[in-house]
């Protein structure tokens, strides 16, 4: 997990000047990773799986706006 983490923010950074600015609010960002915490804390891979896919779909979309895809 650790490793694609990892390759999904070495695409990011090398692409950040290109990118528009974040739309989500800090609160946001912050409500986005409680949500994770709080599905991994009570054990339920569902809820994570969706909190992180909630999580980073502002980047991925960022991404696919100048022309990375998951498939990149």
């Amino acid at each position: 997990m650790a490793q694609l983490l990892g390759a999904f923010w070495d695409v990011y950074f090398q692409l950040k000047d290109d990118l528009q600015p974040p739309t989500e609010s800090a609160e946001d960002v912050a409500r986005r990773h409680r949500d994770i915490y709080l599905s991994v804390l009570g054990g339920d891979p569902e809820a994570a799986e969706q909190a992180m896919t909630a999580h980073f779909e502002g980047v991925w979309s960022r991404l696919r706006a100048v022309g990375v895809t998951a498939d990149d």
